[in-house]
């Protein structure tokens, strides 16, 4: 159990809950407290769905329930809730009400894993597509990685997706995956050689061949 983990029960019912709450995020954050249990489960849950709680709180909870060994039907609900309410909204970025790190939940912890790998692998938003790739990289390397070149296009001015691509492709490269982007981007070549994607392949391609 989290210590004093009642006296955070008030501070859902303030406006702007603090300082227990965000020690409870800390506390799990760093190592000290997993598996999650019910009521804390249930603390969580609260905050998250409190208009009241402030992003930076409910992104530090929502990677607290991304560490925890264990899987709760609530925060799944939760998680799955919150993306289909953000993804259908115009401009959606990936970011909103941290639309990332639930998607990161799902891809975790859920049982249909596959299905949110398909419907978010060709997303208009590049912050998800590399929740999605970097999952598939954990059982189908080339295929992530070569998602992750895909999604270049999309990423506009989002430096932090595009530096994590670039080091994804260096530490990552070799002989299979530049045989791979030299033959898709010959394709390319052939069809659209000014195109964002071309674009995208020519600089993974550097990147592939000197890492």
């Amino acid at each position: 159990m989290i210590p004093n983990v009642n006296r955070i029960q008030p501070t859902l019912q303030s406006k702007s809950p603090s300082t227990p709450l965000r020690q409870l995020a800390r506390d799990i954050y760093d190592g000290k407290q997993v598996p999650l249990e019910t009521d804390e489960y249930k603390t969580i849950l609260g905050a998250l769905q409190s208009p009241a709680t402030p992003f930076e709180l409910r992104r530090n909870l929502l990677i607290v329930s991304l560490r925890d060994r264990g899987t709760n039907d609530d925060l799944l609900a939760y998680c799955k809730d919150l993306l289909n309410r953000t993804s259908a909204k115009p401009g959606f970025s990936g970011y909103e009400d941290g639309a990332n790190l639930a998607l990161q939940c799902l891809l975790a912890k859920s049982h249909d894993k596959d299905a949110w790998v398909k419907r978010f692998e060709k997303a208009n938003s590049a912050v998800l597509r590399m929740v999605v790739a970097e999952h598939v990289v954990g059982f189908d390397k080339q295929r992530g990685l070569l998602m992750m070149i895909e999604t270049i296009p999309l990423v506009g001015t989002d430096h932090s997706v595009r530096d994590a691509i670039d080091l994804w492709l260096s530490d990552e490269a070799n002989p299979k995956l530049l045989a791979e982007v030299d033959s898709r981007l010959n394709d390319l070549m052939k069809k659209d050689p000014k195109s964002p994607l071309t674009a995208a392949f020519k600089h993974a391609r550097e990147l592939i061949a000197n890492p």
